[in-house]
């Protein structure tokens, strides 16, 4: 099994004492929107693990979502389009897929990237969806001493549970099966975040 290493922006070879997160998200939306990584300069690596770096441009998801595992003490990250190789034969393949159950089964946090864009709103430059708002003046005229009465309504955002059920995310069947085998699962709409355990949840 590999594994990013979110400091080397390397492949590495998982060691069984290597805590991880990993990433649920939607291929489609993922690889329309490419960032480029600022990768560590290049040298010797700290030991004879890594496989290959990683490209030199990623889908913002993925860059995000490295940038929250580093953000929570971690290092590692797993992320299907990078940590399964996408050229292996077919038998191979299927023996990497037939394990996805175990690989979600054994990350500390599935992230979950259940916003518009497909990517983490509020994490690095990707932006969240502002509440509209409307300002009403007060109702004296223009240099009227009648100041009084001016106010501003701001929208509500959707419930937390609302977004990430209108979510295209949402609506993938394997994305649900990630959610349902996760013990802990940090999902990122366009407006707030929601932690949610198979006991708890938390939102903002």
């Amino acid at each position: 099994m590999r594994l990013i290493d979110c400091q080397d922006f390397a492949l590495i070879d998982r060691q069984d004492d290597m805590a991880y997160l990993a990433l649920s998200y939607v291929w489609g939306l993922a690889n329309e929107d490419l960032v480029a990584l600022v990768a560590p300069e290049d040298g010797e690596p700290d030991d004879n693990r890594h496989s290959r770096r990683l490209p030199t441009r990623v889908p913002r998801v993925v860059s995000d979502a490295m940038t929250v595992t580093t953000d929570l003490g971690y290092r590692y990250l797993w992320v299907d389009q990078f940590c399964i190789d996408q050229k292996a034969d077919a038998a191979v393949l299927v023996n990497l897929i037939s394990q996805m159950d175990l690989i979600y089964m054994s990350a500390q946090l599935t992230i979950i990237a259940a916003s518009t864009s497909g990517a983490l709103p509020g994490v690095g430059d990707t932006p969240r969806t502002q509440q509209k708002l409307l300002s009403i003046p007060p109702p004296g005229a223009p240099g009227s001493s009648d100041d009084a009465g001016g106010f501003t309504i701001f929208t509500t955002s959707p419930h937390v549970y609302e977004s990430v059920k209108k979510s295209v995310w949402y609506q993938r069947g394997w994305c649900f099966q990630e959610s349902v085998l996760s013990p802990a699962r940090l999902y990122f709409t366009d407006h707030e975040t929601l932690f949610q355990t198979h006991s708890s949840a938390f939102s903002e």
